[in-house]
């Protein structure tokens, strides 16, 4: 599987113990795409997967943080690193990060329906609500 550099989904992910499912970013094998939120914020973007390297049940698969921020380190030594994801996240360096089985929320059911993945969606925000 490979991100885009400048994708940080691992910003986006729950800090809270508690929202375990939330801590980890979901890969989805249909839409080609990786999932990360807090609950509050989601973040969706393409990922490329490269075949025979992943396996995926029901067409979903959880990717441990650790993973993108272990690659990261691997990528700025080797301009490219690349995650399998076969039970766990396997790293170019052999690394093995197991994920850890929770539900991750159906993040469909949040989207517009008329969204376009492919081509990305426009939202309006009232800047008075977003601030604590």
């Amino acid at each position: 599987m490979k991100i885009n550099k400048t994708y940080k989904l691992e910003k986006v992910v729950s800090k809270e113990p508690s929202r375990a499912a939330l801590q980890q970013v979901l890969v989805d094998e249909k839409d080609k795409v990786a999932v990360a939120t807090n609950g509050k914020v989601m973040a969706i973007v393409p990922v490329e997967l490269k075949d025979g390297w992943n396996r995926f049940v029901n067409g979903v698969r959880l990717l441990p943080t650790e993973a993108i921020t272990k690659a990261r380190k691997i990528a700025k030594k080797n301009d490219l690193a690349h995650i399998g994801l076969n039970g766990g996240a396997v790293l170019d360096d052999g690394t093995e990060i197991p994920t850890v089985d929770h539900a991750f929320p159906n993040w469909r059911n949040i989207l517009p329906k008329d969204a376009n993945l492919d081509g990305g969606f426009s939202v309006a925000l009232d800047a008075k609500l977003l601030h604590d």
